[in-house]
C-alpha cells in the first residue's frame, strides 16, 4: 500500500472512532429526559382512569415506580474519568490498527485485529461509564445500601 493511502485511511479511521465515541456519549445523556417524558405519559393515562378501579391502582403503582426511578436518576452520576481514559484508548487503538495495516506483510494486517478489538471494547467502556449510576454518601459508584 502506498503511504498516502495509509495516511488517508488512518485519518478516516481515527475520525470515525471519534465520531462513534461522541455518538455513544451523547446517547447516554438522554436517560433523564426519557424518564421524565415517560412519567408525564403515565400521569396523563392515570388522570383518564376512574379513581378506585383496579386499573387506576395499577397505574398509580407504575407512576410511583417511575417517580422513584426519576429521583434515582437525578441523584446519579457518571464516571467522567473512565470515559476520558476509554476515549483516549479508542483513539490510540485505532491509530495502532492503521499503523499495523500499513506495515509490509500480511501478518501485520492480521495482528491489526487485536487493537481494533480493543477499540471496540473501549467504545463500550465509554458507553458504560456515561450511564447514570446511583451513588452512595461518599459519591462512589454503586448501589446504595440501606442503613441497618
Amino acid at each position: 500500500m502506498s503511504q498516502e493511502l495509509i495516511d488517508t485511511l488512518s485519518g478516516l479511521l481515527v475520525a470515525a472512532g471519534t465520531v462513534l465515541s461522541l455518538i455513544v456519549a451523547l446517547s447516554r445523556f438522554r436517560a433523564l429526559d426519557r424518564a421524565a417524558s415517560r412519567l408525564g405519559l403515565y400521569v396523563d393515562v392515570l388522570d383518564k382512569l376512574q379513581p378506585g378501579s383496579s386499573e387506576h391502582e395499577k397505574m398509580s403503582a407504575i407512576v410511583a415506580h417511575q417517580v422513584d426511578e426519576l429521583h434515582g436518576l437525578r441523584s446519579a452520576g457518571r464516571d467522567w474519568g473512565m470515559a476520558a481514559i476509554a476515549s483516549l484508548a479508542v483513539l490510540a487503538s485505532l491509530w495502532g490498527t492503521t499503523y499495523l495495516v500499513g506495515r509490509d506483510g500480511w501478518w501485520w494486517t492480521v495482528l491489526a485485529g487485536f487493537p481494533l478489538f480493543l477499540a471496540v471494547v473501549c467504545a463500550y467502556g465509554i458507553y458504560d461509564s456515561l450511564r447514570l449510576q446511583p451513588r452512595d454518601d461518599d459519591s462512589e459508584k454503586g448501589p446504595t445500601e440501606p442503613a441497618v
